[in-house]
Parts: C-alpha cells; structure tokens; sequence
C-alpha cells in the first residue's frame, strides 16, 4: 500500500504542483496554530479574523507557489512528518513575514548599525556551500534565540524585543562567526528566530511554537542523557512541580540557571531591581519548599529539577544552558 506521502508525491508530479491533499495537510497545520494563538488579536497579522481558509490561501500563494517552496518540499521531504515539520515552518515564515509593521525589519534597522561599527564587511561569502551555509544560518539563529529579552508589553508588537546593549552582544558574536556574513543569511536567521520568539506572542505562546520545528541540531545535548528513563513516580513528581510554576517563575528558573545577575533579570522581566529581587527569593523559596514537601534526597532533587528543565525546553550548549 502506498504510503501517504508518496500519494502527495504523486499528486504534486501530476498537477505540478500542491493538489487538494496538499491543501488537507496544510489546513490541518493552519487550525492547530490558530488554536495556539487563540488569545492574540488577528489584527497584530493584518487579518479581520482567526480564519483556517483564509491562513491556507497566503501559504499557498505567498510561500508554497509564491516561494517556490512546495517543490522545495517536494524534493527535500523523505516521510510525512518531514513534510508536515517544513510545511509548519512556512506557515510561521508566511505569518512573520504579514506582520504590520514587520518585526525583522524593526531589529535588523538597530542591528546592522552595530554590526557595521564591529567592523561588519557586508560583503558575499566565496564559494559557499548550501550546507555551509544552513549550518551557519543555523549557529546565528541559535544566538538570536540566546539573547536575553525585554518582556512582552501586552500583545503590542513595537514593544522592544532586545535592548541595546544586547543588540551590542549580539553583533559582536555575529561577527565571531565571520565578519563578512551576506545581510540576506542575517536577515533568513532573525525571520527564522523571530517566528519563535515574537513579541507578539505570549513566553507561554513561543514555548508552544518552539516545539513545532526540530532544533535538535542546535541543541548540542539533552539535560537528560545521563539520567536514563525516569520511573513513573519521578515523572509523577516532575509534572507536580512543573504545574506550581507559572510563567514568569519559569523565565527566572532559567536566567538564574543561566547565572544572570539581578539587574539582567530585572531587564528581562521589565520591572525594578528591588522587585527582581524580591521575585528571585520567592521563586528560590518556591522551589525548596516544594523539594522538601516532596521530601526528596539531594540526588533525586537534582534529577527531577534537571529533567523539569529539560521538559520546559532549556537545552546544553558550550557548557551553557539554552533555551
């Protein structure tokens, strides 16, 4: 029996071209993500409404025969869920890329002034392989997603995304990478990161959006390697404490992990520095007082606090947390 995508195969080669199983597929990937983001207004895209028919039409035209991208597709995908996976990321392109005004444009204005005064050439890479290039693509979304961020201000998407001395950090470690990256690889890497951690969307909402795409290649290891397969009890006690920590609780598990100072922190969540603090001690508090309710010994807070890491996203890096 053949399988389901060698069927959309066969559908794309007779029509030359994405057919109605196409459109099924993508209409699916269109519903789930109108789901996520449910609680953020269709007007911060330019849409009147939350509409699954209306979503599937700018993919098609804009990204899949606009683009190009269904024979990209085509050509690349080996299974469905290869498929499916780059059918989402041009969902989220299409998105990134109707956003009034557009977010990319905003940074790379503030950015590339920075990049330019490090001593950014600007100028085409030589002989540049497609690999090489969607390895280097991949390293400078990574530290897009690295860089400490300002907290959403409501759904408004002018609402600053990076301050400026973190535009600062990130422009020199650009250049670590190769002081004469192309301005369309930088611009392809901050649509890309941008399309996980919009302002526009909730930190709840990009930790949803994070898990649609495979950033295994990224992640240069799992929390969990070392520890095996947990016990249905220790899985049990994770999801307990997982459930008593609320969003902002977990952004400061994770500066804090990733040994940001008090003012960096403060930065992040867009309050004071007495009021950062305050909330760092109530987040410690939090986490002893419900590891001694638990009443766990010190190998087993450290294991189910790192697996608790691992499940809320935050990956190893250089010896660094990640998220």
């Amino acid at each position: 029996m053949t399988n389901h995508w060698e069927t959309l195969r066969e559908e794309f080669s007779q029509q030359n071209g994405p057919g109605k199983l196409w459109l099924h597929e993508i209409k699916i990937i269109a519903g789930k993500k109108i789901r996520k983001l449910r609680e953020v207004p269709p007007s911060t895209f330019g849409l009147t409404n939350w509409d699954v028919d209306e979503l599937v039409q700018i993919v098609l035209v804009e990204r899949l025969l606009g683009r190009n991208q269904a024979a990209y597709v085509y050509e690349v995908a080996e299974t469905i869920e290869d498929a499916r996976k780059l059918l989402s990321r041009e969902l989220n392109i299409a998105l990134d890329v109707i956003r009034v005004p557009n977010q990319v444009d905003n940074i790379w204005k503030n950015l590339e002034p920075k990049l330019l005064k490090e001593g950014w050439k600007g100028s085409k890479l030589p002989e540049l392989g497609s690999q090489e290039e969607e390895s280097i693509t991949k390293l400078v979304i990574q530290l897009i997603l690295n860089q400490k961020r300002l907290k959403n201000q409501g759904t408004e998407r002018l609402s600053p995304l990076f301050s400026a001395g973190v535009l600062d950090n990130l422009a020199k470690e650009i250049l670590i990478i190769n002081s004469a990256l192309p301005s369309a690889l930088l611009m392809r890497s901050l649509r890309e990161a941008l399309t996980i951690i919009s302002p526009a969307l909730s930190i709840e909402s990009v930790g949803a959006d994070s898990q649609e795409f495979d950033h295994s290649p990224m992640n240069e290891g799992k929390l969990t390697n070392d520890w095996g397969q947990l016990t249905t009890e220790e899985n049990d006690i994770v999801q307990v404490i997982r459930k008593q920590l609320d969003i902002e609780t977990i952004e400061i598990c994770f500066l804090l992990a990733n040994k940001a100072s008090q003012s960096e922190i403060a930065s992040v969540l867009g309050i004071s520095r007495p009021t950062a603090k305050k909330r760092i001690d109530d987040t410690k508090l939090l986490l002893v007082k419900i590891l001694n309710e638990l009443e766990l010994d010190d190998q087993e807070k450290v294991k189910v606090i790192t697996v608790l890491f691992d499940q809320l996203g935050f990956g190893t890096m250089e010896g660094s947390l990640i998220k």
